[in-house]
Order: C-alpha cells, then sequence, then structure tokens
C-alpha cells in the first residue's frame, strides 16, 4: 500500500495589502508600536516598553483614547524614532564596534 505524502501547503498572500502596510509604515507620521520600533532598532517590543521608555531623551510615547476612556498601548510617530536613531549614531563609524588603535607598526 503505497504511503501519501502530504503536500505542502502554500499560504496565499494579499500582495496589494502588504505593499498598504509597507508604505503606512514607511510614512514619517506613521504611528509605530512597540513591535515596529524594535523591529527598527532589532531588539524585543518587551525591551522597548521595559528599557527604551526609560531612557533619557527616547520618544515620549503617544496613547490614543478608546471607548470608554480607556488609552490605548503605547505608539511612536515615526520620524521622532528616526530622529532619535540619527541623533545617536552622529560620530559613530559604519562599522560599529569599539575604537581600534590606529598607530603603524
Amino acid at each position: 500500500m503505497p504511503v501519501e505524502v502530504p503536500q505542502p501547503v502554500t499560504p496565499t498572500i494579499d500582495i496589494q495589502a502588504l505593499a498598504r502596510e509597507i508604505a503606512f509604515r514607511m510614512d514619517p507620521e506613521a504611528l509605530l508600536d512597540a513591535h515596529d520600533v524594535g523591529a527598527m532598532l532589532k531588539c524585543a517590543s518587551r525591551y522597548i516598553l521595559e528599557e527604551y521608555m526609560k531612557t533619557l531623551g527616547f520618544p515620549k510615547p503617544l496613547r490614543l483614547t478608546g471607548p470608554e476612556k480607556r488609552r490605548s498601548h503605547p505608539r511612536w510617530r515615526r520620524q521622532d524614532i528616526m530622529d532619535w536613531i540619527n541623533f545617536h549614531m552622529e560620530g559613530r563609524s559604519k562599522r560599529g564596534g569599539r575604537a581600534r588603535n590606529s598607530y603603524a607598526l
């Protein structure tokens, strides 16, 4: 009796919806959540909420008021996060890491 091998399931992707989502997130006025900011800074969203939010100079989050006067999760303007990143990147080499001795032998 031949064994039936299951066929892999191919997810259907809505290309138009994906394109709209990408365009929205690239807008400087877009409101990003902790997951989005974490992706930009290459860290976990929990680290954004627990550490970066306490950092002096980190952009203050916006909290929208919803039904029953409940506040939303924190959101940040994309441009504010980009300005903060650029400010902290000034004067650093593109390679990153610690400075190397530059003396010649």
